[in-house]
């Protein structure tokens, strides 16, 4: 599972990527500012220069790879005794269920940078789409937030309801 998880991280980079070329190669006259929302009468209501536009995403997106990945190995290397998580006592019961125990929790580091990626992503070919005339109201802006928002409280969700499973069926 870990590694279907970290192709569709991988898959999700690759994607932005995609993305900010082609918004760079439409966005390449860098003396428009690029509109973030338009207000009501299609007027632009804020913008920014072309360089924030492109570097900062990029960089974020780096940053909490980088981070989540530095996470993950940490993870690796320290004992799963220490560690606060529900029903303790049988999932180091036994050398299978603690690998089944580390891969659960790696797959899950790894599914919040999917999150974060996929929200980038999407917030960076909206603003893209903005600057070709196609939406641009603030308020469209709070549906990808909230969705957003959902996915981020199901992740948190998920790992206290899997790390309460302790019948050896749901174990795989």
């Amino acid at each position: 599972m870990r590694r279907v998880v970290r192709f569709f991280k991988n898959v999700t980079i690759l994607v932005f990527l995609l993305a900010l070329s082609l918004s760079y190669y439409e966005l390449s006259d860098m003396t428009t500012p690029v509109l973030i929302y338009k207000s009501t009468g299609n007027i632009g209501a804020f913008s920014i220069d072309n360089h924030t536009y492109f570097y900062v995403p990029s960089i974020f997106l780096v940053l909490v790879n980088v981070l989540l990945a530095l996470l993950v190995r940490v993870l690796r290397g320290v004992p799963l005794a220490r560690l606060p998580i529900p029903q303790k006592a049988f999932w180091l019961s036994t050398p299978a269920l603690r690998q089944q125990l580390r891969e659960v929790l790696m797959t899950w580091i790894y599914s919040l940078a999917i999150i974060i990626n996929v929200f980038l992503t999407v917030m960076l070919v909206k603003v893209w789409m903005v600057n070709r005339n196609q939406g641009g109201e603030a308020f469209e802006y709070l549906w990808f937030l909230l969705i957003f928002l959902v996915f981020f409280t199901a992740w948190l969700g998920f790992i206290i309801y899997r790390l309460r499973l302790t019948r050896e069926e749901f174990i795989t």
